[in-house]
């Protein structure tokens, strides 16, 4: 037979199958597989399934021609390519940074070659020993997945880590073991091809996983030209033009792209809105430290005021020195208040009352930072969290002092009180690690905000 199922195979085949009938027989489970089914039969998607396929039998065909495959590693061949080579072929495609991730998958591929398929594809256990194998690793490297998620999921993803670590030594053991008791087995001809084959077509299946980055990269930037209110169709044609003289063929450089200033392709209305817009879309670029939506100023939107911009990060820092010590001092008020609330010292009115008595002067103070003069480069590093935090004081504000008395149970009032004081203590961690994070300390003409 061309093909031969081993224990494992049918393991696998067994999970699959249980897994699709329970998926069958539970109704929000069949509304999903039908959403699935008619979201992936798309012609665009369909086409590029296709053409990846074709493409990694093309690596294939090439294997045979220098004779480094045969077919008692078809089987392996087919589920790889079937599975594996889409799974590679997109898997830029979502990513933030492609260009790191390409460049650390042709190293971990070969890793998780040289541990699992040149061991396991010569020793199998027994059918039963084969169904708990595949569903306990599946389980942990789902899990694995899960934790790595979330912020808070770090401490179980980095035991499950560690079990998996503990897991690969197991392996590099029996490895050493097989190549000790049974070398004939693991060099032999089906032995090498099998390490060989997904190895090579892998590294094969690179440059159209990286190709098809590039043009996921391009098309949501044409896409977002086409949203909203459309310009002329010369300045639309432009504006690609420029796209692909900075874009290139750089995946990671075109995410960033779309990160600073997707939304805004589509403002300019003339050639030199085109020109100025890119002109400053190039010098944010060559700073590898702003990556973010609000770090990208173009000089002709319309600024927060009419006051010329912070030339410095020194005239920044001097400007807002002031106003954050008086900010801080303000939430440290609040939070004093609400202290003595909470250890039943004031009442939700003498509350209240104390804080409508601060929400004018508040509002005012909040007014005159919203109305700084706008900022571009690093400086909009510290600029953001410092309204951002500014913003949280004020509504903690507003809220003691406009809904906290209207509130009809009391619990849920203080509860959403607690919420609005913890939201202004990370907006000020968030600005306190900026100002670590981007402020010069050597610099004489710097203020030390941090310890204000």
């Amino acid at each position: 037979m061309l093909v031969e199922l081993n224990n494992r195979d049918w393991a696998i085949l067994t999970i699959v199958a249980v897994v699709l009938i329970a998926g069958l027989a539970f109704g929000p489970s069949r509304l999903a597989l039908g959403d699935f089914l008619r979201n992936g039969v798309k012609l665009k998607l369909v086409a590029l399934m296709v053409a990846g396929w074709a493409y990694a039998g093309a690596g294939v065909y090439l294997l045979n021609l220098i004779g480094l495959w045969s077919t008692p590693v078809l089987k392996d061949t087919l589920i790889w390519i079937l599975l594996t080579s889409p799974a590679i072929a997109f898997k830029g495609v979502s990513q933030r940074d492609p260009n790191s991730t390409f460049r650390t998958f042709a190293l971990g591929q070969f890793k998780a070659v040289l541990l699992f398929q040149l061991v396991f594809n010569t020793y199998t256990m027994a059918y039963w020993a084969e169904l708990i194998w595949v569903v306990a690793t599946s389980l942990l490297v789902l899990m694995i997945l899960a934790a790595e998620r979330k912020e808070d999921g770090r401490p179980a993803a980095g035991f499950l880590n560690g079990l998996q670590v503990m897991l690969g030594l197991g392996i590099i053991v029996f490895l050493g073991w097989s190549l000790f008791n049974r070398p004939s087995e693991i060099f032999s001809a089906k032995g090498f091809h099998t390490f060989l084959m997904p190895i090579f077509l892998s590294l094969w299946m690179l440059p159209l996983g990286y190709a098809l980055s590039v043009y996921a990269g391009y098309e949501n930037l044409f896409i977002k030209l086409k949203m909203g209110k459309l310009q002329p169709f010369d300045v639309r044609f432009y504006v690609r033009c420029k796209l692909i003289e900075i874009g290139g063929i750089n995946a990671s450089k075109l995410r960033r792209i779309d990160r600073l200033a997707g939304s805004r392709l589509r403002w300019p209305e003339d050639h030199d809105g085109v020109d100025s817009m890119f002109a400053s879309l190039a010098e944010t670029l060559r700073d590898p430290v702003l990556d973010e939506p609000g770090d990208f100023v173009w000089p002709d939107e319309i600024s927060r005021s009419d006051k010329p911009p912070f030339e410095s990060m020194a005239e920044y820092l001097t400007a807002i020195a002031p106003l954050l010590d008086e900010c801080t001092k303000h939430d440290a008020q609040a939070r004093s208040w609400i202290a003595e609330y909470f250890s039943g010292e004031l009442s939700a009115t003498q509350l209240h009352s104390r804080f409508k008595g601060r929400l004018s002067e508040i509002q005012r103070f909040a007014e005159t930072v919203a109305g700084l003069p706008d900022c571009s480069g690093r400086i909009r590093k510290v600029d953001s969290p410092f309204q951002s935090y500014v913003s949280s004081v004020e509504c903690l504000y507003h809220y003691a002092a406009t809904s906290f008395p209207k509130e009809e149970r009391r619990e849920a009032g203080d509860a959403r009180l607690r919420f609005f004081s913890e939201e202004s203590a990370k907006d000020w961690e968030k600005l306190r690690a900026a100002i670590e994070k981007f402020c010069p300390r050597d610099a004489e003409e710097t203020p030390n905000l941090v310890n204000n």
